[in-house]
């Protein structure tokens, strides 16, 4: 009854070591030969049979047809494709067993070995059922081919067996043989060393000779032999031609290494190895030492198998096996793999039982002298190293667990390896894991300079971190080193047109097209690029083909949008230029600096600004630096006439060419009455110090009033001391006469819209009949720019103190009244509270101007503009056009830059733009700081589509 339970016990064995570990991915190969592999989506004739060349199925129809049979039940589900693995594994350690336990009654083996041939060929069979080598063969779907050619392999030996045991060969082995012969010809070409190997088996075994057993069992050897029909067949297919060559000389010698690799791992499987990657070149000297033990060890096989025939069997049978892969066929795409060493591990597990065994009961007989001692002493043994090898091939199952973990271990096993160090990178890339993909990739480099896509691949992790100019540097490795790889051209044509080079990126991308014509994510990037560019004939000519030959492809219906507005959102250059010679604001006497500064066209030659928080010193000590000085929550200022009345080019200090001009004009400050010997604000404090008013910006309207929008701020503990409360607007009858004679007038709060308070007022804009007021949402962290509009008509409303409810911008609806329903849409979503929106005639935009960024030491900070043909746009992307000079002081890290806004009613250049720059250290900042700079900006006369930059 023991002997029938044995096969039942190994399969037990199999499922303790495999049981829950088939539920992990698919990986490596699996993509290839299941993912994207067409012939196995049915079971159609001869589709099904003919697996697409330069894949793992390629040559290998039978393994084609039972992931066809796996994908027609269960899809690509990986715990089935993994379950039938171990199907196939199970039915081989069964007929191992069976083999081995005639092979051990009945074969020319010594009398100890048939007296315990049943524990001998269970004990075989359990090592090898539960060995860490064969867990790829399981939970790696696509190395069933390994596991479907041994099983066919064991089942000719099997045929072979029975025949020689009888003594006569019947029909029935014939046709066994015959049918296992070609089934496994079409699993695996490692299947053509079967009919050689055979011989050897029998004349060792059997035979006695080579010619007593070709003479008694020809029809099978014969049968066996017919095997090589199938082989040449499919290989005239020539179903690897990229990666498959014939007995090359550096191959040959790699080999000389990874065999003594296999033979440690198959002893000791202390970390087995996903994969060995690629043939690299090796200096030669490195091998010498392996080349000459290789040798040696196949010289001494060599003689054994002729001399010692059941001992010389051993390595006739390792290194006949190993022989397609590691002697005769250059497999450059994987230069070694243990699971080639699934077969001659059994063979190897075979002969070491049989030695253990004599050599425990010859040390039972001299020290234990008990037989049942020795039998215990074998069955601990035996129980040791099953449970060991178990417990590694659970631990080497587990990191098949993800793709991830598989490949760590991959290149903890192979840390030479760089395609191990690629796969580890692609699967922190797929999570998310960038700055962990990109170590990786550049391991990988570092162990193969020549890895095209690990160039490739790292290029589009470095765009995708902001790091153009590195994804630059690699894309054109990836473009030099496959010159015909379309996806290298089209990385690298990518990468050109994010850092900026448009007229480059098209070209090559027309490259990568011109590569694979028919493929619409290039095209689609080719047409982006060209958009770039300002090609805008040849970007309608490559959507036209995507329109017509991927209708359905997700970035087609953006692209034509975009060619639909990319004239509306068209920027061009501005060249901006500092201008200290225009001392309008140096400090000086009472009023030593201030920050914000809007502008304001009173008319009359005459400009109103208005600042936020001020230094003053009535004493006009002119110096931040000297005390005592005081600080206040706004002023304001009107510009007029000749900064210097005495020169003699300008006798007229009322001119309009010389009133708007920041170098010739001067300035009248004022603010509030003296409270306590200190001067108050010009629009006073709310509440003491605890709420106080900024002025944003405004407009004089046709009727003459004056219209300001304010910002309420409270004290705020952390960040910068204040929070933004809201907004309001006043009216200012008497804007002609002094600004010390004003008595503004509250006349709206900002009333609440979709939920929030924006902040109306950033900018104002009078344009075709209305006015324009745009929004910066209250939120800090998120500044979206909205706007509103008041029809000029209405506004008649101000002298009796009340003001229509703005039409909010809502997008696809237009402009709508504000009611608790409306929900703007926000223009951008990075804007700033101070900005500036001015139109510019000669180029018919809007031109919005504003800070990106703040702290100097920040390489992004920048003074930036947006273009529009319309107040609510599109807006363009933003375009840096200038880095404020400040940055490159020695205390720039401190140093914060904002409040950039334009100023066209100015004189001197296409734009005067000012911003203001201070310092976040406590004390009060260096008089060369905190006060509006001023910019001279020539903007470029011709248009284009935004550039990949500000994409």
């Amino acid at each position: 009854m023991f002997p029938k339970l044995v096969p039942a016990a190994l399969l037990l064995a199999c499922a303790a070591v495999y049981a829950d570990q088939l539920g992990g991915p698919l990986l490596f190969d699996d993509q290839q030969a299941l993912v994207d592999n067409a012939s196995i989506r049915s079971l159609h004739l001869p589709e099904v049979l003919m697996p697409p060349r330069e894949t793992p199925v390629a040559g290998r129809p039978l393994a084609n047809l039972s992931f066809a049979l796996n994908y027609a039940s269960t899809r690509l589900s990986p715990t089935a494709l993994h379950a039938t693995n171990l199907l196939v594994h199970m039915l081989v350690v069964a007929l191992a067993f069976v083999l081995l336990r005639a092979l051990f009654e009945h074969g020319r083996v010594p009398r100890r070995v048939r007296e315990h041939a049943l524990g001998l060929a269970s004990t075989t069979a359990l090592l090898f059922a539960v060995h860490p080598l064969c867990v790829e063969l399981v939970l790696y779907a696509t190395q069933r081919t390994e596991s479907l050619a041994a099983l066919f392999y064991l089942t000719t030996f099997y045929v072979l067996t029975r025949a020689a045991i009888i003594g006569r060969v019947r029909g029935l082995h014939v046709v066994l043989a015959l049918v296992a012969a070609w089934l496994g010809a079409l699993s695996k070409e490692v299947f053509a060393t079967a009919p050689l190997l055979a011989l050897f088996y029998d004349r060792a075994f059997f035979g006695g000779s080579f010619a007593r057993s070709l003479r008694a069992r020809w029809p099978i050897f014969l049968a066996l032999a017919s095997s090589w029909i199938p082989l040449l067949f499919l290989q005239r297919t020539h179903p690897r031609p990229g990666s498959v060559r014939f007995l090359e000389l550096d191959y040959l010698l790699a080999q000389s290494r990874i065999l003594f690799d296999y033979l440690r791992v198959a002893a000791w499987p202390a970390r087995p190895a996903l994969d060995y990657g690629p043939l690299l070149p090796e200096a030669t000297a490195n091998l010498v030492p392996f080349v000459m033990a290789a040798l040696l060890l196949v010289s001494v096989a060599s003689v054994l198998a002729f001399a010692k025939p059941r001992l010389g069997f051993l390595g006739a049978a390792v290194l006949g096996i190993l022989a397609p892969t590691s002697t005769l066929f250059s497999i450059h795409s994987e230069v070694g793999a243990e699971r080639r060493m699934y077969l001659p591990l059994l063979v190897l597990l075979g002969y070491v039982v049989v030695g253990l065994e004599a050599s425990l009961e010859r040390v039972a007989q001299r020290w234990l002298r008990s037989a049942e001692a020795g039998r215990v002493l074998r069955t601990g043994c035996l129980l040791v190293a099953a449970l060991t090898l178990g417990l590694s091939a659970r631990a080497y199952a587990a990191t098949f667990a993800s793709a991830q973990s598989a490949w760590r271990a991959a290149v903890v096993a192979r840390p030479r390896n760089p395609r191990a160090h690629y796969n580890l990178a692609e699967t922190y890339r797929r999570e998310g894991r960038l700055p962990a993909a990109i170590a990786s990739f550049r391991a990988a480099i570092a162990l193969d300079p020549g890895y095209a896509n690990a160039y490739l691949n790292l290029g589009g992790v470095l765009l995708s971190q902001g790091q153009p100019l590195a994804a630059l540097q690699a894309s054109a490795h990836a473009a030099r080193l496959a010159p015909l790889d379309a996806a290298a051209q089209r990385s690298y044509g990518l990468a050109l047109a994010f850092a900026g080079h448009a007229a480059e990126a098209s070209l090559q991308l027309t490259k990568a097209s011109a590569l694979a014509p028919r493929d619409p994510d290039t095209r689609s990037e080719l047409a982006g690029a060209l958009l770039i560019a300002g090609d805008l004939l040849a970007a309608r000519a490559q959507l036209a083909w995507l329109a017509q030959h991927a209708p359905t492809h997700p970035r087609l219906a953006a692209l034509q949008q975009r060619l639909q507005t990319v004239e509306e959102t068209a920027v061009t250059t501005l060249d901006a230029t500092p201008w200290p010679e225009a001392k309008l604001f140096q400090p000086s006497g009472p009023w030593l600096g201030a920050d914000s500064a809007y502008s304001i066209d009173l008319g009359d030659r005459r400009v109103l600004w208005l600042f936020g928080d001020t230094f003053l010193d009535p004493r006009a000590d002119g110096s931040r630096e000297n005390g005592p000085n005081f600080f206040v929550r706004n002023t304001a200022a009107l510009q007029t006439g000749s900064h210097d009345v005495n020169d003699a080019n300008d006798t007229n200090d009322t001119n309009d060419a010389t009133a708007y001009d920041p170098a010739r004009a001067k300035l009248s400050y004022f603010w509030g009455p003296t409270v306590h010997g200190a001067p108050s604000s010009f629009f006073h404090d709310v509440d003491g110090h605890e709420h106080w008013l900024w002025p944003l910006h405004g407009a004089r309207l046709p009727d003459g009033e004056l219209l300001l929008f304010r910002l309420h701020l409270v004290a705020q503990a952390g960040g910068f001391g204040f929070a933004v409360r809201g907004s309001d607007a006043v009216a200012i009858d008497n804007a002609s006469d002094s600004p010390a004679t004003w008595q503004p007038r509250v006349i709206m709060p900002v009333p609440a819209v979709a939920g929030s308070s924006p902040v109306l007022g950033s900018s104002v804009l009078v344009h075709d009949n209305y006015l324009y007021a745009y929004a910066v949402d209250a939120d800090p962290k998120r500044h979206a720019i909205y706007v509103a509009r008041f029809p000029l008509a209405a506004l008649h409303a101000l002298r009796s103190g009340a003001l229509d409810e703005p039409q909010w911008w809502c997008g696809s609806a237009g402009f709508v009244r504000a009611s608790a329903a409306t929900r703007p849409v926000a223009l951008f979503d990075d804007g700033q509270i101070e900005l500036s929106v001015s139109y510019v005639q000669r180029i018919h935009r809007f031109v919005e101007i504003q800070t990106r960024g703040g702290l100097l030491g920040d390489p992004n900070t920048a003074i930036v503009a947006r273009f529009a043909v319309r107040p609510e746009g599109p807006w363009s992307p933003v375009v840096a056009f200038h880095r404020p000079r400040e940055a490159a002081r020695s205390d720039a890290a401190s140093l914060l830059s904002y409040a950039a806004k334009a100023h066209p009613e100015q004189r001197g250049a296409d734009l005067i733009v000012t911003y203001v720059v201070n310092d976040l250290r406590p004390h009060t900042p260096a008089d060369a700081l905190y006060y509006p700079q001023l910019l001279r900006v020539q903007v470029g006369d011709e248009l284009r589509p935004a550039s990949a930059a500000a994409r």
